[in-house]
């Protein structure tokens, strides 16, 4: 191997892993935008329980599902974070995992109300005509409750 051909690697790679870096950090910058405009509209439903109710109650309107994959939570919340995807599948809501509680109880200033981490938000009547929504959208599309880490 050439010194020119190991340079053009490691170009390449460092493009690669850039790219990578700049696309997740545009989705997590959509996703912000989302739950920010949620919250100012009324518009999320924080926490497992709220949620499978808001489903149970008013499906038509739930337009994405934020849950988060954490191994070490509580199993019964692991068990209805599982249910409540698996519904979200059934019923085409696209569905984006994140890595963090902490960090998505910050995103939605849910941190100010309870003390609990949280693990799962719905956010309703998603407008598709805004950049940040299409983004989000068509990462979950991209693959099945795709994983974005948000710490």
């Amino acid at each position: 191997m050439t010194q020119e051909t190991i340079e053009n690697e490691t170009d390449e790679f460092c493009r690669e892993n850039m790219g990578d870096m700049v696309h997740r950090l545009k989705i997590r910058w959509a996703l912000q935008e989302v739950l920010n405009q949620a919250q100012i509209n009324g518009h999320l439903v924080c926490g497992v329980h709220d949620a499978a109710n808001e489903l149970a109650v008013d499906l038509d309107t739930i337009g994405l599902c934020v849950l988060v994959e954490n191994p070490r939570a509580d199993a019964g919340i692991q068990v209805h974070c599982r249910l409540i995807e698996a519904y979200c599948w059934e019923c085409a809501i696209p569905v984006i995992k994140v890595n963090n509680s902490c960090k998505l109880s910050e995103m939605t200033k849910h941190h100010m109300m309870l003390r609990e981490p949280l693990h799962c938000v719905l956010v309703k009547n998603l407008s598709s005509d805004v950049e940040s929504v299409s983004t989000l959208l068509q990462f979950a599309r991209h693959s099945p409750a795709p994983l974005l880490k948000i710490t």
